[in-house]
């Protein structure tokens, strides 16, 4: 982990979730919810883990959101740089901290004029001892 991570989470991770999935995208979607997960209670929560890769006919044309409760979260809003592969285990630089009972969910747009591709996704959340 990232150095001045074990300051926020000292202990070992005693919960992981780690969801993916793949959707087609179309020119007309719009925040196209590909990963969805939802943290629990009792633990301090972290997205350790966020890649996503598409069809190279669609690059450039799609875009993808991380978002938390509803909300986009930067500097993941309408990004199209691919930070990882899915199949790839690439942790985040700095661990995003999340609250207990979050939403998350990792969504795709479509520009217009765009050829319909699939876009995978992948998150990874860790909870730690409060």
């Amino acid at each position: 982990m990232p150095s001045g991570f074990q300051e926020l989470a000292p202990s070992p991770a005693i919960a992981y979730r780690d969801e993916s999935a793949t959707v087609s995208v179309t020119a007309s979607a719009s925040n196209l919810v590909i990963v969805t997960l939802r943290t629990g209670p009792g633990l301090k929560w972290f997205i350790t883990s966020f890649r996503q890769a598409w069809a190279s006919g669609i690059d450039g044309t799609v875009t993808y959101s991380l978002r938390i409760n509803g909300v986009a979260y930067p500097p993941y809003i309408n990004s199209t740089v691919q930070i990882a592969p899915p199949e790839q285990d690439v942790d985040l630089p700095v661990p995003i901290p999340v609250e207990q009972l979050s939403l998350i969910e990792m969504t795709a747009s479509g520009a217009t004029g765009m050829a319909t591709g699939n876009v995978t996704g992948r998150i990874v959340i860790k909870g730690y001892q409060p």
